[in-house]
């Protein structure tokens, strides 16, 4: 065991990433409790499948991914 792990094995990197994590899963639901008293709750699951989408479509962009490479079979 190194001097800067704990007997976890955790480094102090890894701590910080854990505290950031449980921070940012917490301060959700403190949004979501926000969120309630102006929005449905319809709207607020389209909004976070929208945001979801926007990334996933981005990071495919980024990454020049193509979904042509995975057909077996013209349509």
């Amino acid at each position: 065991m190194t001097a800067s792990a704990s007997p976890l094995g955790m480094t102090p990197r890894t701590w910080l990433d854990l505290f950031l994590l449980s921070f940012l899963w917490g301060m959700s639901f403190l949004f979501y409790d926000m969120a309630l008293d102006s929005m449905t709750p319809l709207a607020i699951v389209f909004g976070r499948c929208a945001i979801a989408a926007l990334f996933l479509l981005f990071m495919a962009v980024c990454r020049r991914f193509s979904i042509r490479r995975f057909r077996s079979s013209p349509l």
